[in-house]
Parts: C-alpha cells; sequence; structure tokens
C-alpha cells in the first residue's frame, strides 16, 4: 500500500464523510498539526516511509523524524519509528501508550490510553490480528498472539494467546464471551 493510502485511511478513522475538497484539506492539516493522538501516527508513518529511502529524501526523513521525536515525549506515546503496524490505526486517548518496536499490529486496531504492548525479558513479541480494540490500561507482554476481531478490556494482562471473536478481560486475562462484533460494531 502506498503512503497516501495508508495516511488517508489513519485520517479517515477520525472523521465522518466529508465531501468538499476543501474542508478535507483544512481538517487534515487540524488534525496534523493540532490533534494528538493523529499527529504521533501521522510522523511515524511518514518517518518509517523516508527512512531507507536515498539521499535526496534525508530531509524529509530527518523533518518527520523530528516531529515525531517531539510529539511522542510531549504526548508519551511510544511508537517506534519503523513499527509493523496496519491501517487504518487509531489512537483514541493520549497519554500512556507504549509499543515494542518488534511488535506487529494487524489492520483497524484501536488503542485507547495508558496500553502497552511489549516483551518480557526476550520471551518474544506480540502479534496482533486485525478488528481489535484494546481498552485503557491493557497489557498485552510476551510472544502472545492476538486473533482477528477481538476486544481486550480495560486493565486486562494478556499473557496467553487469544482466539478470533474472544472478548477478554482481567489478570490474567481470561475469554468471557466468543461473542465479540457486538461490542466491536460502537467502535469500528
Amino acid at each position: 500500500m502506498k503512503l497516501k493510502e495508508i495516511i488517508s485511511l489513519d485520517f479517515s478513522v477520525y472523521n465522518e464523510k466529508i465531501n468538499n475538497k476543501l474542508k478535507l484539506f483544512i481538517k487534515f492539516l487540524y488534525y496534523v498539526f493540532i490533534k494528538p493522538e493523529f499527529k504521533v501516527i501521522f510522523w511515524m508513518r511518514l518517518a518509517s516511509y523516508y527512512k531507507n529511502m536515498g539521499i535526496a529524501f534525508k530531509p524529509i526523513y530527518v523533518i518527520s523524524f523530528l516531529f515525531h521525536l517531539h510529539y511522542k515525549n510531549k504526548y508519551g506515546i511510544e511508537l517506534p519509528i519503523g513499527l509493523k503496524v496496519g491501517a487504518p490505526f487509531k489512537i483514541a486517548h493520549i497519554p500512556g501508550i507504549i509499543i515494542n518496536s518488534n511488535a506487529i499490529i494487524g489492520n483497524n486496531v484501536i488503542i485507547m490510553q495508558n496500553v502497552t504492548i511489549g516483551s518480557t525479558r526476550g520471551k518474544g513479541v506480540p502479534t496482533l490480528g486485525n478488528n481489535i480494540l484494546i481498552c485503557a490500561g491493557a497489557k498485552i507482554v510476551g510472544g502472545v498472539k492476538i486473533g482477528n476481531n477481538v476486544v481486550i478490556g480495560a486493565n486486562a494482562v494478556v499473557v496467553n494467546d487469544v482466539p478470533d471473536n474472544s472478548v477478554v478481560v482481567g489478570v490474567p486475562a481470561r475469554i468471557i464471551n466468543s461473542n465479540s462484533h457486538k461490542i466491536l460494531k460502537y467502535y469500528m
């Protein structure tokens, strides 16, 4: 997928459908320079795309890297450059989001505030599927695999694999429902 398509998908999850191109462009500029949740994603995507390009693109990479560094420190969102993340990707609330640079995140993922996706002492990193809602304070640690269409409840600690279409809560997280579609339809 091209960078423009990826950013367009990321932008689309924050907005209702706007048919007027001028209003859409103004709203896009507002999100790039004002909206904290989108700013971090936008500058991460730009820096990731231009990181390994030729010398002619180094100025764009350096500028996007500096913007990304500034915003990730300002808003407390550790979203590493080069992160393997699908589109659209949405951060619903800031701050306190930490994602391991080796984690793999699928398409259509929404992350709330204070979420950690990381490894535990070198025991692998999480792999997340598509259509996932990760609620506030959730922790996903170790080499776990999260299936498609999953809801991870607030403050859940996921240390085991989660199958498709599940709702998990608790410490450690356990499956309470196998019909996540009822919840996901309100967020996706």
